[in-house]
């Protein structure tokens, strides 16, 4: 049964390239969505279907990450020659 698999994006698997009834058979899914107790057991196997938050850090340290690309600094740098020059 494929709900046993630990099924994750990294898994390597192009999902969308794949036929979707292969879809439906690899996540043991139908079409029509999953039944009341399908659901409930897997809400108790995996849990809720959330995305964790990551901290962000400052609003003052968001502002100095930007300076890590080379293409943001190189245009910072052609800007300040074109208003000299």
């Amino acid at each position: 049964m494929a709900s046993d698999l630990n099924i994750s994006v990294s898994d390597g698997v192009a999902w969308h390239t794949m036929p979707v009834d292969d879809v439906f058979s690899r996540l043991d899914a139908v079409e029509g969505g999953l039944k009341s107790e399908e659901a409930r057991r897997r809400f108790a196997r995996d849990g809720r279907n959330e995305l964790n938050e990551k901290s962000c850090g400052s609003p003052f340290l968001i502002f100095l990450a930007q300076f890590k690309s080379f293409v943001v600094v190189l245009l910072i740098v052609a800007s300040d020659c074109w208003l000299v020059g």
